[in-house]
């Protein structure tokens, strides 16, 4: 998987912004550190466990929080459809 070409990466201070510059989804992602990660993990091709694995590798923290937060900002770029299979 990895994020279509059309959302781009935005970082406003602390906060990490996914904008998509077609128009065909009209909302904004907001997220954190953890986010801006792993939206930069999905900027190529990529699996959920390779960015799991790339993110125990960056940060300290318990890896079941770690996956769940994975597979929960996978899943949301999945229903608004920002990332190709």
């Amino acid at each position: 998987m990895k994020l279509k070409d059309n959302f781009l990466i935005h970082q406003t201070g602390e906060q990490t912004h996914l904008v998509d510059v077609s128009g065909a989804f009209n909302g904004l992602v907001t997220g954190n550190a953890t986010t801006a990660f792993i939206l930069q993990q999905l900027t190529k091709d990529t699996t959920e466990a390779e960015v799991l694995a790339a993110l125990k590798q960056e940060y300290d923290g318990p890896e079941e929080l770690m996956a769940r937060d994975v597979h929960k900002i996978v899943e949301k770029l999945q229903s608004i459809g920002a990332l190709e299979s």
